[in-house]
């Protein structure tokens, strides 16, 4: 890693976040075949590959790393399922989204780490993930759904893919921001 790399990682003082640090930008060096791994941050911290300024996405959560990487905005999340999501879902999911995809702890997660990885694919600061992310629809069998953005600068559709099994869900988007990826809507 680069040096710049190393101040950002002794800069971190819990040593679980460390070591999910560390991990997190393993995954990266391995999507990217990037070696030493460079990593630049723009003002809102969202993370690119080097000067060429590839799009890059990290997540980590309890025992579990993703990355992914593209010539397109990315967004990808990995969770932990856990009943904590049921103190928080009045305030991110709409009574539509609860219509649609329940209220157990994995459907709710799976709704907030969708949403987690449309923010990090758009990289917007407060967005809001009732007012302004509503999952519209969800194909359990083909593991996708589709998330309407309504911000001052976007209305549109974008999909997000998903894998989960009975400890974690995993979650990503990718494509050009109001490119083909998705759709206006």
């Amino acid at each position: 890693m680069v040096p710049s790399l190393w101040v950002e990682y002794e800069s971190l003082i819990n040593e679980v976040i460390r070591h999910r640090w560390v991990a997190s930008r393993f995954a990266a060096q391995q999507v990217s075949q990037q070696s030493p791994l460079e990593l630049i941050k723009d003002q809102s911290g969202r993370p690119y590959l080097g000067v060429q300024r590839k799009p890059l996405s990290l997540s980590h959560c309890e025992g579990f790393v993703a990355a992914i990487h593209a010539d397109v905005s990315v967004g990808i999340d990995v969770e932990r399922i856990s009943f904590r999501v049921q103190k928080i879902k009045k305030y991110f999911m709409r009574d539509e989204e609860l219509d649609l995809l329940g209220e157990e702890n994995q459907e709710l997660i799976l709704a907030w780490s969708a949403k987690e990885s449309i923010y990090k694919w758009l990289g917007e600061k407060h967005l809001g993930y009732k007012s302004q992310l509503w999952i519209r629809s969800i194909d359990f069998m083909g593991q996708a759904m589709e998330i309407e953005i309504n911000t001052n600068e976007h209305n549109l559709i974008q999909p997000v893919f998903f894998r989960q099994d009975s400890e974690k869900v995993l979650t990503w988007t990718l494509g050009e921001i109001g490119g083909p990826g998705g759709r206006c809507s």
